[in-house]
Formats: C-alpha cells, sequence, structure tokens
C-alpha cells in the first residue's frame, strides 16, 4: 500500500540531525573510518551553506518520522559550455526508507531538487550513485561520465 508522505525542507535548527542523517550515510556506504572531525565538519558544512542558501536537504515524512531524504548544494566551476555561469548542484544523500522504497519517492525527491536547482541558478547538475539506482538517474536525464576521476588527497584527511 502506498502512503503518502509529507515533504519538507530542513531548517537551520535542525542541523544537528541532518549530521546525524549524514553520519549514518556515510557509514551504510563506506567501510572506512571516519575521520575525528567529521561530525565537526559536516556540522560547519551544513551550517554555513544552509545560512548561504547554498544547501537544501528535502525531508519525507509520515507519521511524524523521516521516511525519505535528498540534499542538494552548490559549488562554482570554472564557466564553461555546458555551464556559462558555472554554479553546479550537486545532488547527494538520496535516501528512501525500505518500508517506502518502489513507490518513485526518490525520483519525486530529485526531481523537486533538480527544479529547486533550477531557481536557484544551477546550470549542470552533478551526482554520484549506487548500481541500484543508476536507472533512475538515467530515466530522469542524467548522463554517465566515463571519464571523470577522482583522488584523495591526504591534506584533506581530516
Amino acid at each position: 500500500m502506498k502512503e503518502a508522505l509529507n515533504y519538507r525542507y530542513a531548517s537551520l535548527q535542525e542541523v544537528e540531525m541532518l549530521v546525524e542523517l549524514r553520519l549514518q550515510d556515510l557509514r551504510l556506504f563506506s567501510e572506512r573510518e571516519l575521520p575525528p572531525k567529521a561530525r565537526e565538519a559536516i556540522h560547519h558544512f551544513y551550517q554555513e551553506k544552509m545560512t548561504a542558501g547554498q544547501c537544501h536537504t528535502l525531508l519525507g515524512e509520515s507519521c511524524g518520522r523521516i521516511a525519505a531524504t535528498a540534499t542538494v548544494y552548490y559549488y562554482e566551476t570554472l564557466p564553461s559550455n555546458e555551464n556559462p555561469l558555472g554554479k553546479t548542484a550537486q545532488l547527494t544523500s538520496i535516501w528512501v526508507d525500505e518500508a517506502f522504497r518502489r513507490q518513485g519517492i526518490a525520483r519525486h525527491m530529485a526531481e523537486l531538487l533538480l527544479e529547486q536547482a533550477k531557481r536557484d541558478g544551477a546550470g549542470r547538475a552533478v551526482l554520484n550513485s549506487s548500481e541500484m539506482a543508476e536507472g533512475l538517474y538515467l530515466k530522469i536525464g542524467f548522463q554517465r561520465q566515463e571519464h571523470h576521476f577522482t583522488k584523495t588527497l591526504s591534506s584533506a584527511i581530516l
């Protein structure tokens, strides 16, 4: 049975809850030990970005409990043909409780965040995906990039 969720954006007063959700997300998808100052860095990120209107976390609630989350935050890149103003939206932490999966909730939340990103002037949206969710993102217009590389810099570790 489908149960409708109530959607809303998290407020600055909920930063501690967002930090806890992010820490849970990191533990779920990585076996790496969290650095000692991770909590403090995540708190600072949310506080600064939310205050500046550069981060929005959408919450899906049912019976007073969080059943889904999705976050968009913005950063600047060198302007390009594909993104003339250089503002990039990063979608992250898209999560739906197991009891609510297969109902289109993740897709709906991603689409809501993409609309928010357009209103906020982002010219490009990016995300990282698990294999399980790749089909969803392809269906809503994301394209897989084959020449994208990352490297963890030891000086950046907290």
